[in-house]
């Protein structure tokens, strides 16, 4: 019984992380189009504040609803949060550069017409479970 109700642990945790990575991406999207769409922001500046707001938007989500964290404390969110950015900056960062390794390993195929489109998303599959790990193991565990 033990192992059942475990397993249905970890299976309503991925979904809920799955669920809470489509709503980030929707808001990173979001806030991209309205910042250089309605604000005439530059590309940069914009990538750059959707990026900061869905990581915000990711920590809360993460904590409340995938990993069912319930300290609220400043501490505790300050600490939590940190490690969070940080944990992001590095999965990201491992997902620029895994791109051009997997390219020089052969991972060259195109997708849609899209030059090494394989390599990026195998790159941010690594990414992805890099986060989660991280998420789950390091930061509310």
């Amino acid at each position: 019984m033990g192992n059942i109700r475990a397993y249905l642990l970890r299976r309503r945790e991925l979904c809920a992380y799955v669920i809470a990575g489509v709503i980030v991406t929707g808001v990173n999207y979001t806030i991209y189009s309205i910042l250089t769409v309605f604000c005439g922001l530059g590309i940069s500046v914009s990538n750059i504040s959707a990026w900061a707001v869905s990581v915000f938007v990711a920590f809360l989500l993460n904590k409340a609803f995938v990993f069912q964290k319930q300290d609220w404390s400043f501490k505790t969110m300050f600490h939590e949060g940190t490690l969070f950015v940080g944990s992001r900056l590095l999965s990201g960062a491992v997902g620029i550069g895994l791109v051009p390794l997997f390219m020089v390993l052969g991972i060259t195929q195109s997708v849609l017409g899209i030059p090494g489109f394989a390599a990026k998303f195998l790159a941010e599959t690594v990414s992805m479970l890099l986060s989660y790990f991280l998420s789950k193991y390091a930061i509310f565990k």
